[in-house]
């Protein structure tokens, strides 16, 4: 599927706007330019997956809405999406799909290993950093 750099842009800058924040603002809470900003808004330039990943953490802004403008703006409280058994139903089959694929196919278990690994090793720093985020602290379980 591919992703229309113009609507993700609005999407963006409606995100921003339901903040209540100026592109100045956002832009410093994402450690980012203001130009940067201003050309993702327009569509000239395809955000990154850092920058993607900080908006959706930070804001705590639905990714499907960002990229496709499926959805909610921002994600339900956490309570609240574990007990929706529509967003739990509509990926069962996806899931489903993409077992049966990467058991069966060697064409995509090669694809998606490749970019698996390619990712890490081009993100590794960032996927440290939000592990150690994540990791439990001494004498707490997950």
């Amino acid at each position: 599927m591919d992703v229309d750099l113009k609507e993700i842009g609005k999407r963006l800058q409606d995100i921003r706007k339901s903040l209540g924040l100026l592109q100045k603002d956002f832009a410093k809470e994402l450690e980012i330019s203001s130009s940067s900003l201003c050309d993702i808004e327009a569509g000239n330039l395809k955000p990154r997956f850092e920058l993607i990943y900080s908006i959706t953490k930070k804001f705590k802004v639905n990714i499907l809405y960002l990229l496709h403008g499926e959805g909610d703006m921002f994600m339900p409280e956490e309570e609240k999406l574990f007990s929706r058994s529509d967003v739990l139903d509509k990926y069962r089959d996806w899931f489903k799909d993409f077992i049966y694929y990467f058991e069966n196919s060697p064409v995509v278990r090669y694809a998606i290993m490749s970019f698996y690994f390619s990712y890490l090793t081009e993100n590794e720093k960032l996927i440290k950093t939000d592990l150690d985020k994540h990791k439990p602290k001494k004498g707490e379980q997950k």
